[in-house]
């Protein structure tokens, strides 16, 4: 090849395949084709609408170029759409299901066709996508995510073919998940709520391992207004962004004091962040009654807070306000917002409602604000520092005790942790149940407190403690959902199958848009129970949003295996096999550190060894 014929560029591609095109070419080479060379047709239109163009194809793949990311990835969800659409109106023996990768990187050009690494990325990326899915490279995302009404799931950084890619998935049309869980949702009303709130960053070593959720239902659905408190959006400078979500967690924590409020949980809320969206299409997916809208505009003179109350089912504004103050009354502006809410929903507020509304856990805004920080922080140790000095300035700050008693009590299962001896993991345990001791005696009307206690009790593997300090949580706070989801990790992790099952099925209704790792004890709870179907289609869900997960893996495996589904299950360990040689961990020594109940863990091990044995006999 020439210099003189090499041109450079920077290109947005698109790389398709269809799922299965070897098995459908064996059952019926004709049809096959036939149906392949309608839906490039499909797919040809389409690049023509957005500015697309075909610059190669082998076999059943196609590979596109685009000038622009929106555009690459509107064509795609179309394309997606028009496909299925046409899967049910023809025979389902000869459906044709597609993956997409998009990536925008460097190309090189030569004849019209595309080279080079941006064209590589974007085959990894299809291949990590689910049938009839969509997965972009980060790039692209930051481009799409604010200038489309997509919804997005972030599934980390993946290895694939000695590449690490960022890769997230498209909720589109054509997701078969995610429709069936709208159209869940939208078929019946669901009581909602409340926070998963005040420890994200500190809890988020929890959520790779013990993130299960339960939820029992202690009031009559009909007799309570379900409303979600969306992200308000920061009208300042991103560095506020800690501030304004902090508001935003702070309203959510006291309109769920409100006995005849039923306040949508904060995990799913926040999954709107940044996003358009339509008023009453998300009214409709989180099933509630009322959104609660803001911005806030914060400068170092005033403090400017607009808050709207949505009726769900028209998208009409049926209350507003505006405040315009000075910063350190942010406090009383929150109380203003939930009172104002109240009033106008024609709530009698009780005495013990109004005062609990108005205690705040810090009468300190330098402490409040190093709390904020706290629980923005993208570090343990940071997060620790903040905490401690809010405490400081404020040592009756009953909230930042039980932060700092959480973020201690995480350092068991993080970096430190794969190290600790038993002495030192005493020592983090003891240390965070004293400070979880100080926000129960300060702020006892809290639930937070009660479950820091906890959550260092189920760290230390010492179950029975922190079910009882649950119990005195669940008794502040029926609904706090992360009493519940400790609670759920404790009863899978007892055999308590069915419990766990059963509560874990209610969690759905009260965080509709749920984490995937709850999908990990639901699927583990069939698996004991003998109910491998159920559990094959719990770990194919939580893969579908997450198919790096490697207990997810295990339970797909052992299903799959139970079920007599062998190419399925040895599939799946080579594809964990791979990923495990990159941590330097072994997949048997993997199943060694997991926090399951005994008859699960016990039946995941025994099907590693019969896969290694038969890889051995072969």
């Amino acid at each position: 090849m020439s210099s003189d014929k090499i041109k450079r560029k920077i290109a947005v591609i698109f790389a398709t395949d269809v799922v299965n095109y070897s098995k459908h070419m064996e059952t019926d080479e004709v049809e096959t084709l036939q149906n392949l060379r309608s839906c490039r047709e499909i797919l040809q239109d389409l690049f023509e609408q957005h500015g697309g163009r075909v610059f190669n194809t082998a076999g059943d793949s196609v590979l596109g170029e685009f000038s622009s990311a929106v555009s690459a990835v509107v064509c795609a969800s179309e394309f997606q759409n028009l496909i299925k659409e046409r899967n049910r109106s023809g025979d389902k023996t000869y459906n044709l299901e597609f993956r997409i990768g998009i990536n925008m990187g460097d190309v090189v050009q030569e004849e019209g066709n595309l080279y080079g690494e941006g064209v590589n990325i974007a085959a990894r990326l299809e291949s990590l996508a689910q049938p009839n899915g969509i997965c972009l490279s980060k790039n692209v995302y930051d481009i799409v995510n604010s200038r489309t009404k997509f919804l997005f799931k972030d599934l980390g950084e993946q290895k694939v073919k000695n590449t690490v890619v960022h890769a997230f998935y498209v909720y589109s049309g054509s997701d078969p998940t995610f429709n069936r869980r709208l159209n869940r949702l939208k078929s019946k009303p669901f009581l909602l709520r409340r926070k998963l709130v005040l420890i994200c960053v500190a809890v988020g070593l929890f959520f790779l391992s013990y993130f299960l959720f339960i939820g029992k239902d202690t009031v009559t659905k009909n007799e309570r207004k379900v409303i979600a408190v969306m992200p308000f959006v920061n009208k300042a400078h991103v560095a506020q962004d800690y501030f304004v979500d902090g508001v935003t967690e702070d309203l959510n924590i006291d309109l769920s004091k409100i006995e005849e409020l039923s306040v949508i949980s904060n995990n799913s809320a926040f999954q709107f962040k940044g996003e358009k969206f339509i008023d009453v299409d998300v009214a409709k997916t989180l099933g509630a009654d009322f959104l609660l809208k803001g911005s806030i505009r914060r400068t170092p003179e005033n403090l400017r807070l607009n808050a709207e109350l949505i009726d769900g089912s028209d998208g009409k504004i049926v209350w507003a306000e505006k405040f315009t103050k000075n910063p350190n009354e942010i406090l009383n502006i929150e109380d203003e917002v939930i009172l104002g809410i109240a009033d106008h929903l024609s709530i009698e507020l009780k005495d013990k409602e109004k005062k609990a509304i108005k205690k705040q856990s810090t009468a300190n805004l330098e402490a409040y604000e190093f709390y904020k920080k706290g629980l923005a922080a993208g570090n343990g140790q940071t997060a620790q520092e903040f905490y401690k000095k809010a405490i400081e300035l404020d040592p009756n700050f009953g909230r930042a005790y039980a932060s700092l008693s959480i973020s201690t009590a995480s350092e068991i299962i993080g970096v430190r942790g794969s190290s600790l001896s038993k002495t030192e993991t005493k020592l983090l345990r003891d240390e965070a149940l004293r400070y979880a001791e100080f926000a129960q005696e300060l702020s006892p009307v809290e639930t937070l407190g009660y479950f820091a206690s906890a959550f260092a009790h189920n760290l230390a593997q010492e179950f029975n403690k922190a079910e009882d300090e649950l119990l005195d949580a669940l008794a502040v706070d029926p609904e706090d959902t992360l009493a519940l989801i400790l609670h759920g990790t404790i009863k899978i992790n007892l055999g308590q199958y069915e419990e766990g099952l059963e509560t874990l099925g209610s969690v759905k209704k009260l965080d509709p848009l749920f984490p995937a790792a709850m999908l990990i004890a639901e699927a583990q709870g069939n698996i004991a129970l003998g109910r491998y179907q159920t559990a094959l289609s719990l770990a194919k869900q939580h893969l579908q949003k997450n198919p790096s997960n490697p207990q997810a893996m295990l339970n797909y495996i052992t299903a799959a295996w139970q079920l007599e589904m062998f190419d399925d299950a040895l599939w799946q360990y080579e594809e964990m096999a791979l990923r495990a040689s990159t941590s330097g961990i072994s997949i048997f020594d993997f199943t060694k550190m997991q926090a399951w109940d005994a008859k699960v863990k016990k039946l995941i091990q025994e099907t590693i060894k019969k896969i290694q044995n038969k890889n051995n006999e072969n």
